[in-house]
Formats: C-alpha cells, structure tokens, sequence
C-alpha cells in the first residue's frame, strides 16, 4: 500500500533509476509529504523519469511495471495521492500515444477513470 509516508521509498524500490528524481522532491519539499509533495512525487519522481520513457521506448516489461505502480497509485488510502495520479498521469493514459497500452495494461482502477473519460465526464 502506498501512502504519503512511503512513497519516496516505494518509487525508489520499485524504479530504482528513479533515485535522482525522488531526491529532487525530498529537496524540494523536505519532510512535507502531504498535499502539493504528492502531485511531485507522481509527476516528477515517476512519471516523466519512468512511465513517460518506458512508453517512448515501447519497452513492454517496464510498461507493464508502471502501469501496475500506477494501480496501486489510485488504490492507495490517501486521497492526496490518488488526486497526484488522476490529475497528473490518468489524462496522458488517455492519449493517443497511450491509449492502446492503457487498455492492454492497466488495471481495474484505470479501467474505471478510462470509462469515465470516454463517457466525457471528467474523471473524477
């Protein structure tokens, strides 16, 4: 379960290539991990260090990975980053670069914000 306590090092021990990018927003934000540090963590230390290069590559295994990290993302107890990850990766899993992975990979949590989406109400 991921929660605003572990996610620096859930990130880290999931990518661990991502460490760079992780230590860029424990700088950034110090010890704060609520509100505004978790919209960070999921865009700066996963998206675009991880899941935005694994689709650029077409690389399937690491594709996978992500979209799984994604899940536990949007099933995690704190509000705060199921908001990171329905704002800040949710709407790229919907674009045309994306869509076919999203629908390959991603989980039932995905499933229902793709849903959502396509049905032309934001998602959520």
């Amino acid at each position: 379960m991921i929660t605003g306590q572990n996610i620096a090092a859930r990130i880290v021990s999931e990518f661990p290539d991502a460490r760079d990018a992780v230590a860029e927003v424990i700088e950034m934000y110090r010890q704060d991990v609520v509100g505004p540090a978790m919209f960070s963590y999921v865009s700066v230390g996963f998206f675009h260090p991880v899941f935005d290069p694994a689709i650029q590559s077409n690389d399937v295994a690491r594709i996978e990975q992500c979209y799984r990290f994604l899940e536990e993302l949007l099933d995690s107890p704190d509000p705060d980053i199921v908001d990171a990850a329905v704002i800040r990766v949710v709407p790229w899993t919907l674009g045309p670069e994306w869509i076919d992975a999203t629908r390959r990979f991603g989980g039932p949590l995905l499933q229902a914000e793709v849903d959502l989406g396509q049905e032309g109400r934001p998602a959520r």
